[in-house]
């Protein structure tokens, strides 16, 4: 009886966890239909996010088949987003571990920009370079053309999803019922 019990629980937990894999593996694809072009930059925000829900759910074995699945699917419809998807991933997990412990908003905005910054300028160049595009490009346009507007630009949109994440994450946190392991 109790064996059998045991593993109805398993089995619930597994069907959970398939529920919640399949809709953000959703969620995500809605994000990258809906934000093209210049609201690009909310996948920044929201497929981050989904990933970071993800990780405080779910093993570590769990997220890893997660995030595949999700790179195999961008590299058959998304084929430009393929460097982001990675990077989002691997935002997902620092802010699984940044906002694992109570830090200062500050602080918390501070690593975010930092690490999104750096993110931004080697994904963008990893993108042009192996797939041929022309953010790097288009961007410096935006900026003026000088290299100071460029890294003024990373350096915004940094902020803007450093700032906006680190508003989100503890709400969405605290409505979920998120608790770090």
């Amino acid at each position: 009886m109790i064996g059998n019990l045991y593993t109805g629980r398993v089995l619930t937990m597994r069907i959970k966890n398939l529920t919640l894999a399949a809709l953000s593996l959703a969620l995500i694809f809605v994000f990258f239909m809906i934000f093209k072009g210049v609201t690009n930059i909310l996948n920044s925000i929201f497929v981050p996010l989904v990933f970071y829900i993800n990780i405080s759910k779910f093993k570590w074995k769990e997220y890893i088949a997660l995030v595949t699945a999700v790179m195999i699917l961008t590299f058959l419809y998304f084929f430009q987003q393929i460097f982001f998807v990675l990077f989002y991933a691997i935002l997902g997990w620092v802010l699984y571990k940044l906002f694992e412990r109570k830090k200062g908003f500050l602080l918390n905005t501070t690593i975010l920009t930092i690490v999104n910054f750096i993110g931004f300028i080697i994904i963008i160049n990893i993108t042009d370079l192996f797939l041929g595009t022309a953010i790097r490009k288009a961007l410096l346009a935006i900026s003026g053309g000088t290299q100071f507007g460029l890294f003024t630009v990373f350096l915004l949109e940094a902020l803007f999803v450093a700032f906006s994440l680190a508003i989100i994450i503890p709400r969405v946190a605290g409505r979920l019922g998120i608790e770090n392991r």
